[in-house]
């Protein structure tokens, strides 16, 4: 008789994540000891610190919520360093024509399956230090008869004071933001929204 196989799962303990962050620590710290890290160095140094933040929420001593939260929330914050620091590289390697085009390619096939329905146009009321006075920006994507790439991130302000132009690391973190945020409506959406007529 074939005796049972143990269950493959074991879940993820403290000593086990700290020491990987610590043997990580090791190996990527000194890629970081320069005024301005390679985006790839960055990216590697932020997922450490992501498995140093998972560890300490791993301990077996008991944390307040507030100190989770706090964990929690530099997880996130790792993320977006991790996901900034590939644009970076992305912009620097590939042309804009070339990034646009992956980029609508990736919102086609989102709203293909049902992940992320296309933003048309998006807009942001930021208000400035003062507290009073709002600027409103409008973010769109260019067509085929637009100046730059089809599929290129424009944008436009009501303020007199011109917006910088857009560049490639712009453009992929407008296009990587607005993804998410359409991921989070579609899927609020009522189901019969989603029907096709």
């Amino acid at each position: 008789m074939t005796p049972a196989m143990p269950d493959a799962y074991q879940p993820l303990t403290y000593q086990q994540v700290a020491d990987l962050a610590e043997r990580m620590a090791t190996v990527l710290g000194p890629a970081m000891l320069t005024s301005d890290p390679d985006p790839l160095a960055h990216a590697a140094w932020m997922t450490h610190k992501t498995l140093h933040t998972i560890a300490q929420l791993l301990k077996p001593e008991p944390r307040e919520p507030e100190g989770r939260a706090v964990w929690l929330d530099t997880i996130a914050d790792c993320a977006n360093h991790v996901r900034r620091a590939a644009h970076r590289q992305w912009a620097s390697e590939a042309t804009d024509t070339d990034v646009a085009m992956f980029t609508e390619n990736t919102a086609i096939t989102s709203a293909e399956i049902g992940e992320a329905l296309p933003p048309e146009t998006a807009t942001v009321t930021l208000v400035l230090p003062d507290g009073m006075t709002k600027v409103e920006v409008t973010l769109s994507t260019a067509g085929p008869r637009a100046a730059g790439p089809e599929g290129w991130t424009t944008w436009a302000s009501d303020s007199p004071l011109p917006l910088a132009p857009i560049d490639g690391l712009r453009h992929l973190e407008i296009q990587s933001l607005l993804t998410s945020l359409s991921e989070v409506i579609t899927q609020a959406l009522h189901p019969q929204l989603l029907e096709e007529s």
